[in-house]
């Protein structure tokens, strides 16, 4: 086997040494430092993750601000270089550029970059009220949109009956505002409008217009026609009720009914027009209804009723018995006079019946017979027994009976 040519290999080694800025040259003894800071053109504001580059004598150096901006460098070399060129650079901002010259090694060096935004907001999110506007005068909306390297001094806003149109409102500055709520504006029902928002970034670098997804203008509200029972009914506590209400709207769009009472809702908002309930008993004696209606496009109506509350008071003490008066001896065969008065402080007197009989509390001659709320009678008609005694008692009934 051919051994290899050593020798050769070696000598060739030794001449790569000798040379200067060969691989087996001298460390790279001699350095400088270069340190600084990255903040935004308009805000001042120090921004993170900036990338500072250069490349001297054939090497590349780079470093990365941290959250305050602040970056370090530490450059070596054989040869003092005549100049460095550093370049600050980081996604949508202007890159920026940095010489330093007359380099001394040893030295520490400053240079702090100030960049400029090239990147507009983002587009404005725009929101309104819902898919339909029952003041026709007002529209509000907000809107939401981002600059996270110069920040937005200004939004713009127009309103039109499309999206991006400006048919309705002009272009129009909003200042810092993110709402806005305008009035007295001629909108028409059923017409859909669109509000449109821009931001302009703190290099004035406009973003995309957004714009809402439209509001529909519905000034044809609901409107009660009638509830029975009418207003200020008395309703008599257990008794069982219908309430029937009764509404109308121009466009012809689906109602629903909602019914409370005192406050409380008792039958939700359904298709239902009508409420049954037994009337409950109330401390002020009333009943405070109100009825709320409403169509499929966010129009709302509302009435109250007021009804009186009474309460049955069953009264199981009769009334005392009359007092009667009649003439003790008479000499008519055919009729009798008589007086008689009662009360009853519960429930009053509804009516008087008499009878005559032969005996204290008999009917032999005339049966119990009703004669209203009269306490004097003179009773004709009568066949009567000359010397006979003929007794008259009376009953009364009290208004509940």
């Amino acid at each position: 086997m051919k051994k290899p040519h050593i020798k050769p290999l070696i000598a060739a080694l030794i001449v790569m040494s000798c040379i200067p800025g060969s691989v087996l040259a001298a460390p790279l003894s001699k350095h400088i430092k270069v340190s600084g800071t990255v903040s935004d053109y308009v805000t001042h504001n120090p921004i993170e993750s900036v990338v500072i580059s250069t490349n001297v004598l054939g090497t590349s150096y780079r470093a990365t601000t941290d959250n305050a901006g602040r970056y370090s460098l530490d450059i070596r070399f054989i040869r003092k270089p005549a100049l460095i060129i550093l370049v600050a650079s980081k996604k949508g901002y202007l890159p920026s550029v940095k010489l330093i010259s007359k380099i001394q090694p040893g030295r520490s060096y400053t240079a702090n970059f100030s960049m400029r935004d090239i990147t507009p907001p983002s587009r404005p999110v725009v929101t309104d009220d819902g898919e339909y506007l029952v003041a026709s005068g007002n529209l509000h909306a907000k809107w939401f949109s981002e600059d996270s390297q110069s920040g937005i001094k200004e939004y713009r806003y127009s309103i039109g009956t499309r999206a991006g149109s400006t048919d309705v409102v002009r272009w129009t500055s909003a200042g810092a505002n993110t709402e806005i709520t305008l009035s007295n504006l001629n909108l028409r029902h059923g017409r859909a409008y669109f509000f449109n928002v821009r931001a302009i970034s703190g290099v004035n670098l406009p973003s995309v217009a957004g714009s809402s997804d439209g509001i529909i203008v519905n000034s044809h509200i609901p409107e009660i026609t009638r509830i029975i029972p009418y207003n200020d009914t008395t309703l008599v506590v257990g008794d069982g009720i219908t309430i029937e209400a009764t509404a109308r709207d121009l466009d012809n769009d689906p109602i629903e009914y909602q019914f409370s009472m005192d406050g409380q809702v008792k039958q939700p908002f359904s298709s239902s027009n009508a409420y049954s309930y037994t009337v409950e008993p109330s401390i002020s004696n009333t009943h405070v209804l109100k009825v709320e209606i409403r169509d499929d496009k966010n129009g709302l109506a509302s009435q109250e009723v007021s009804y009186r509350v009474q309460s049955v008071v069953i009264d199981t003490t009769p009334p005392p018995a009359p007092s009667l008066t009649t003439n003790s001896q008479s000499s008519s065969l055919d009729s009798i006079e008589a007086q008689w008065s009662s009360e009853d402080p519960e429930s009053g007197i509804m009516e008087y019946q008499y009878a005559i009989g032969t005996t204290p509390g008999g009917t032999d001659v005339l049966y119990w017979t009703t004669y209203g709320n009269n306490t004097q009678a003179y009773l004709y008609g009568l066949n009567l027994t000359k010397g006979s005694q003929y007794y008259l008692p009376s009953s009364r009934k009290t208004a509940q009976g």
